[in-house]
């Protein structure tokens, strides 16, 4: 989620929040501009050959309304199914911190999606959790077969160029920053996964 205006002072904008705190947390501020990640079904059915496709995200996200709605809107003509993985979230962030799981972890996760009824029909799957992304190439690396994975960060990029297009911007070199709303978080442990990224900083909100 990117917001053009801070929601806590401490944060520069824009910010990156999760679908499901949209629903918590920014609603309240309707006066904000706001890119949600929520357009991957479009490119997904577009690429679909089979016509099946799988959402693969975290347990509350694969419930949420949106994932009905874009469905409806956008793949009419698909089958879509859906898992939720929490353990998915923590291999992400495990291999963020360089910790990395088996191939056979990866392919127990993909059974819960590609394991249902009509699951071996899926040709493109949606990661429709941030942190999924991070772990695409050991997703597709344990797949049973070839498998076209999608992500909505190629619609959010150019939503923000647009939506940002007439701000003056700094031209001093901005600091990119991450921050943490878990305390218990070892933020030794994310410094070198997150500096690949360019995020030179970390800290607690």
């Amino acid at each position: 989620m990117i917001v053009r205006q801070p929601l806590c002072p401490r944060l520069p904008w824009p910010v990156h929040l999760g679908m499901v705190v949209l629903g918590l947390l920014v609603l309240p501020f309707a006066p904000q501009r706001l890119v949600a990640q929520d357009s991957e079904a479009k490119p997904a059915a577009a690429l679909s050959k089979t016509r099946t496709i799988g959402v693969l995200g975290t347990e509350a996200t694969v419930r949420q309304p949106y994932v009905d709605r874009l469905t409806g809107e956008f793949a009419a003509d698909c089958r879509v199914l859906r898992f939720g993985s929490a353990e998915l979230v923590d291999l992400a962030e495990a291999h963020l911190r360089g910790e990395n799981a088996s191939r056979e972890t990866y392919a127990q996760v993909l059974d819960g999606l590609l394991g249902q009824e009509g699951g071996e029909a899926i040709d493109t799957i949606v990661l429709a959790c941030t942190h999924f992304p991070l772990v695409e190439k050991e997703l597709a690396d344990a797949a049973p077969r070839p498998l076209a994975f999608v992500d909505g960060k190629e619609g959010i990029a150019r939503r923000v160029a647009f939506l940002t297009q007439e701000r003056n911007w700094s031209e001093a070199e901005p600091r990119h920053q991450a921050f943490f709303t878990g305390r218990a978080a070892d933020l030794h442990a994310y410094r070198p996964g997150f500096a690949r990224f360019g995020f030179d900083a970390l800290d607690f909100l």
